[in-house]
């Protein structure tokens, strides 16, 4: 019981950050709220290369 609740938060979680990225279209994270989470949004985010990995 316990490796299948296990298995299946890991799909839920891998689901969820497909669909927080754009991966299945949609709005990205980084656009969704008016550029507010962009990479480069504040002075303490790191720049847009520290996210291109």
């Amino acid at each position: 019981m316990r490796q299948i609740a296990v298995t299946v938060s890991l799909v839920v979680c891998i689901v969820g950050s497909m669909i927080g990225v754009g991966v299945f279209g949609g709005t990205p994270i980084a656009q969704a709220a008016g550029g507010a989470l962009a990479a480069d949004s504040t002075l303490l985010a790191p720049a847009t290369p520290a996210f291109s990995i």
